[in-house]
């Protein structure tokens, strides 16, 4: 009887050590920081400090535009990564990298609703920025309604960087330089 019972326990052992247990999923990469806010006011400012911490999207920030000579005063963000669709990298009839992004309805509907509130108003308060990772990536005046719920971003160096930025926005693992 302890014979049997010892090979038991010895059976129970060795399958327990030998099943092979499926491997963690691996988490999600991150999603790039993706905000879209509407000018509140611009300065001119020699050394503008640039923030690089991705703020709140409920907050007014203050920040560089993609030049670095002025101070942007935007208000809280309308659009956010979670509004995104769709990112692709795509390179404009200029031989310039882009990265063209697509809103969900429900970014659609805010920027629609964002750019039917600015287009009348006076410079630079019609302009809308595009930050990322605390980054005034791009500002734009709004000269009519949005109704497509598309916007396209420039300033990137390369296909590649725009490549890989599109693949952050919509979570996807960035390729590899080739």
């Amino acid at each position: 009887m302890l014979t049997k019972t010892l090979i038991a326990v010895f059976l129970v052992v060795v399958t327990g050590c030998s099943a092979v247990t499926p491997p963690e999923p691996s988490p999600a990469p991150p999603r790039a920081d993706f905000q879209v806010r509407p000018v509140l006011r611009k300065a001119a400012r020699l050394g503008c400090v640039v923030t690089l911490t991705p703020q709140p999207p409920d907050r007014r920030i203050a920040g560089c535009d993609e030049s670095g000579r002025v101070v942007v005063w935007l208000g809280p963000a309308f659009v956010t990564e979670a509004d995104v669709a769709s990112a692709s990298a795509a390179t404009s009839a200029d031989g310039v990298p882009v990265v063209e992004v697509r809103l969900d309805s429900r970014g659609a509907a805010a920027l629609r609703e964002a750019s039917r509130r600015q287009v009348n108003l006076r410079s630079p308060m019609n302009e809308a920025s595009i930050v990322t990772s605390g980054r005034v990536r791009a500002s734009f005046p709004f000269r009519e309604p949005v109704s497509g719920g598309a916007l396209e971003m420039h300033g990137f160096d390369s296909l590649q960087e725009a490549e890989d930025f599109a693949a952050a926005l919509v979570g996807a693992t960035p390729t590899a330089p080739g």
